[in-house]
């Protein structure tokens, strides 16, 4: 039973009924092919690589740090920030059915990737535990699931991390960062998370794990926290960052 259904000829026939589709452009995907994203799609997919922000992460033409880091007078509490892809198109229509479209089995394959690029990212050696990024009672309530949580599950999946929960909540209902400009998101964000079990935080080097990075405001904020914990170091990785 298990072969027939791991079969060519299945998968053949569940596409008939439940044709795949590109979550980007909406084509068709090829019964085989088990990407989210048709071969032209996931082309256009663009990995960060350097030169990028030592601090930050954003991409820069050269130097170590981009301008805005190096105005910075005092060092953030989130050591570095890091992300596997460019927030170009593929990736916010990607995103956007993750997060808003109730598809939660995309995880899956957002984690593995993320995976595939943190293990090799030398960057994060000495760093065993993640924490995903919490939401209000009231997101997590209309949503059903913490988008972050969810990948960093399947990160840590094959053991080489450990997932930190319950030990921190967002303790303020937050506006939604989207539409705020920066100055605006950091003060949005000012006080946003309280530790619950500081003993789950303490000497402990943490990567910060969400889906997006746009100003950093909500990771520094979680950092902050997580340092008043007790943690020895605090660093983030996210699947996509705005540039």
């Amino acid at each position: 039973m298990n072969k027939f259904l791991n079969s060519n000829f299945f998968k053949f026939l569940i596409n008939i009924f439940f044709p795949r589709i590109c979550l980007h452009c909406k084509n068709d995907i090829h019964y085989l092919n088990e990407n989210i994203l048709c071969p032209a799609c996931h082309k256009q997919l663009k990995k960060i690589i350097p030169p990028l922000c030592a601090k930050c992460g954003q991409p820069i033409d050269s130097g170590e740090h981009c301008h805005p880091c190096r105005k910075l007078k005092t060092q953030p509490n989130c050591s570095f920030i890091r992300s596997a892809f460019i927030f170009n198109d593929p990736m916010r229509s990607v995103i956007h059915e993750y997060k808003y479209n109730c598809k939660p089995y995309l995880s899956k394959t957002l984690g593995l990737w993320m995976r595939e690029l943190l293990k090799t990212n030398p960057e994060f050696k000495g760093f065993r535990f993640l924490l995903p990024v919490p939401l209000a009672r009231k997101k997590l309530a209309q949503r059903g699931f913490n988008q972050s949580e969810l990948l960093a599950d399947i990160i840590a999946e094959n053991g080489d991390f450990e997932v930190i929960k319950n030990a921190i909540i967002r303790s303020k209902n937050t506006k939604s960062q989207t539409t705020l400009n920066k100055e605006d998101r950091k003060s949005n964000m000012l006080n946003a998370f309280s530790a619950l079990k500081p003993e789950l935080i303490k000497g402990k080097n943490i990567i910060l794990i969400d889906d997006v990075a746009t100003t950093g405001s909500t990771l520094q904020e979680l950092a902050k926290t997580l340092k008043k914990a007790g943690a020895k170091k605090v660093a983030a990785f996210t699947l996509a960052r705005e540039t």
